[in-house]
């Protein structure tokens, strides 16, 4: 366990195990840390020196005084910052859902630091989710994000919602133990409130029909030199997924709740170098099968030798 500096100065929690080639594991919305290193982690240190990061605001990482001013650039730096400090020039890097969107950031960014790209539920910012066509997507969202709000007085209500989420799973009945290490995680580092969308979402009423009637129909997304700043999660994406030249997975779940599997879908026909694998039954994590795991492992370890 170690810190290292970002490019505004603050302190970046990240965590290394594992032997092997080098691999970065970059979290998601939500959970700290420890749950990629716990989830993801596990199955790859065999074959793989893994780091996993807090993001900043997130775990044991500090929050910015303006986090309101955070991007996905950012994240990707801090990651860059984390690679300097692991002393990698390279590394094979994996993100899920938020996670996904910052090490595809990082691939525009930065493309001669990774050696492969996997993706799993990442949001490119196509569809918009932001249309009445995916109003379930909206609900399910608002859902996850007042349960991420309530962690620090309801962690087991948020357990519940991430069982739900992830796995398709509310009881953890298919997952023993999972909710108790849920509930610790949640407990010990609960995820602050100043995150923008998770301030946005856990400030809407729970009747969301009013929002929803007022949403465009269509599903096109809103191009970025028309909008007032960059989506916090998406940024514009969509706009520069030809610009990745990785050799790209794409992982997604076909019952995802939180980002339609259409996302991975378009930005497969956008990345020149990239390969596709929907899974049917599958929600937002693919953290819940070891063999997929695996495979992503075998899929990394191929680029290499290419």
């Amino acid at each position: 366990m170690a810190f290292t500096k970002s490019n505004h100065g603050l302190d970046i929690f990240y965590d290394t195990s594992g032997s092997g080639e080098p691999l970065m594991i970059i979290n998601g919305f939500g959970p700290p840390c420890i749950w990629m290193a716990e989830m993801y982690g596990k199955h790859f240190a065999d074959r793989f020196e893994f780091t996993v990061s807090d993001l900043r605001g997130v775990g044991q990482s500090e929050t910015p005084p303006d986090i309101d001013a955070v991007d996905l650039s950012d994240f990707a730096n801090d990651h860059l910052r984390v690679m300097d400090a692991m002393k990698w020039d390279t590394a094979n890097v994996y993100g899920g859902s938020m996670g996904a969107s910052i090490a595809a950031q990082l691939a525009i960014l930065a493309p001669d630091r990774l050696r492969s790209l996997a993706l799993g539920s990442f949001d490119c910012g196509v569809p918009n989710v932001m249309s009445k066509q995916y109003s379930s997507t909206l609900e399910a969202r608002v859902r996850y994000g007042k349960s991420i709000a309530n962690q620090k007085t309801d962690p087991e209500g948020s357990a519940e919602v991430i069982l739900d989420t992830y796995y398709g799973d509310p009881t953890g009945e298919q997952h023993p133990n999972l909710r108790d290490f849920i509930v610790d995680m949640l407990t010990r580092y609960p995820m602050e409130n100043e995150f923008p969308p998770l301030k946005a979402l856990s400030g809407l009423p729970d009747d969301l029909s009013p929002l929803i009637a007022a949403l465009p129909e269509t599903a096109e997304p809103v191009p970025s030199n028309q909008k007032p700043r960059r989506d916090f999660i998406t940024g514009d994406l969509w706009e520069q997924l030809d610009k990745i030249v990785t050799p790209t997975l794409l992982l997604h779940g076909m019952n995802d709740p939180l980002i339609p599997y259409q996302s991975a879908v378009h930005a497969a026909s956008q990345i020149k170098s990239a390969e596709l694998r929907l899974y049917q039954p599958m929600y937002h994590s693919i953290s819940g099968s070891p063999q997929i795991l695996r495979d992503i492992g075998d899929w990394m370890l191929r680029q290499q030798s290419s």
